[in-house]
């Protein structure tokens, strides 16, 4: 979040938040398939966005309350605010209901993404504070008192849209519950440095890649073909990365920049069987990155 900069101005929370939606509304890959957000039999058809607010700001806002203990699954909303989509949606538009009491509107939608048999509920999520920028949650949690409240409650914030947002919610052939996420094509490139402190990341990265470190696209809307991978303990309310992928299946904003291209491809000849780059294919990719940042600075052809 510390690249994107919130409240810049009310066009730019319509033109986001749509493109944020069609990225989220996309399939993950041709590998797994699509998780049914069909709800277990007795848990409800959707959560009232407006409830999970005191959870999604303990997560994402560094002077929030605590969250919660638990949460009820309906009636929060004020009466008029809540909207229900065909897709599994349920979304909230309420003015003047920011944190920090700015009376700019705040829009929440929640989707129930995977519910168990034994009460265990996975909801996807996504927040606009009435800035540009639009942020997900996963939310991992227990429904219990006749299906009526939610507790144990694990939130996992992703990024903004293209920027780490979560891409969808799918079903491994394992039956492993997985997730996705967006990246852009500076995420791509700085992913050999994840785990650096922003600045220490910074300088590693103009000595690393030169002047493709400060050239590569990095903005929420601009979307690269490489998405990364998460695995789901529903049970636990923990998620661990699986590794990155070239997803066909996503849209590149940029199809004609030669780096892009270049960092895309790389990372679909480092996966192995799997499709995934894990393990030894890490050192691959990194490699292969600093050889796309190398052919971008001398203007050479991308290897």
């Amino acid at each position: 979040m510390g690249r994107i900069v919130l409240g810049i101005g009310f066009l730019g929370v319509l033109v986001g938040g749509a493109v944020y939606l069609a990225i989220l509304m996309s399939g993950s890959d041709a590998v797994v398939e699509e998780v049914s957000a069909v709800p277990a039999v007795g848990g409800p058809d959707y959560v009232d966005p407006a409830c999970l607010w005191p959870v999604l700001d303990a997560a994402l806002l560094p002077d929030a309350a605590p969250a919660p203990d638990s949460v009820p699954v309906h009636g929060c909303a004020p009466e008029g605010t809540l909207t229900h989509d065909g897709d599994g949606w349920a979304r909230i538009v309420l003015e003047g209901s920011l944190p920090d009491g700015d009376d700019a509107p705040r829009r929440t939608g929640a989707r129930i993404a995977f519910a168990g048999d034994d009460s265990h509920l996975v909801l996807e999520t996504y927040d606009n504070w009435g800035g540009t920028g639009v942020f997900s949650t996963l939310l991992l949690g227990r429904l219990v008192g006749d299906r009526a409240r939610l507790m144990s409650l694990s939130a996992h914030p992703f990024g903004d849209r293209c920027n780490g947002g979560l891409a969808g919610t799918t079903i491994g052939s394992d039956g492993e519950l997985r997730i996705t996420a967006n990246m852009t094509p500076w995420d791509v490139l700085t992913s050999p440095l994840a785990g650096l402190d922003d600045e220490v990341q910074w300088a590693v990265g103009e000595q690393r890649f030169g002047t493709a470190f400060l050239e590569t696209p990095s903005c929420a809307v601009c979307c690269s073909a490489v998405t990364r991978e998460y695995s789901v303990d529903v049970a636990a309310g923990t998620i661990s990365e699986l590794g990155l992928r070239h997803n066909e299946q996503a849209a590149s904003s940029m199809p004609g920049n030669p780096l892009v291209s270049c960092l895309e491809a790389a990372v679909g000849r480092a996966a192995g069987p799997d499709a995934l780059v894990v393990g030894a294919e890490v050192a691959m990719l990194s490699q292969a990155i600093s050889d796309c940042a190398e052919a971008a600075n001398s203007g050479t052809n991308a290897p």
